[in-house]
């Protein structure tokens, strides 16, 4: 009986000594889990930083950028037109300005692209103040 006693109490502290050594073993799990969440969400915000978003619609009519290259703040990446109305005024010398108020009908056309223009018929010409 003795014998059984100890064998039991053997076998308790085997147990005891499993239950520590797992529970050891579960927080390295979790440090490793909460390193990989880290890390995770550090490659989260550099894979963001690699998309750069218009700040609004309209169409790319040129790129300043090469594939591969680094843009970095500040730096002209795109020029783009747009989609919504906008105001273009242009600034003549004054003495075309002046020719074009008394002989001409108002007519500017505006080349966007090749595949693009548009004609205004309202065009209004003021000299350029010096």
């Amino acid at each position: 009986m003795e014998q059984a006693k100890t064998e039991r109490e053997q076998k308790i502290t085997q147990a005891e000594s499993e239950i520590e050594e797992l529970k050891q073993e579960l927080k390295v799990k979790k440090s490793s889990l909460e390193s990989a969440k880290l890390d995770l969400d550090q490659a989260q915000e550099n894979l963001e930083d690699t998309t750069i978003t218009a700040p609004a619609k309209g169409t790319i009519t040129k790129v300043d950028i090469e594939e591969g290259e680094t843009a970095t703040p500040g730096k002209v990446v795109i020029t783009m037109i747009p989609e919504k109305d906008y105001k273009i005024e242009v600034m003549f010398p004054r003495l075309i300005s002046e020719v074009l108020k008394r002989t001409m009908k108002s007519k500017l056309i505006l080349t966007l692209s090749p595949k693009n223009s548009t004609k205004e018929e309202s065009a209004k010409f003021t000299p350029r103040k010096r």
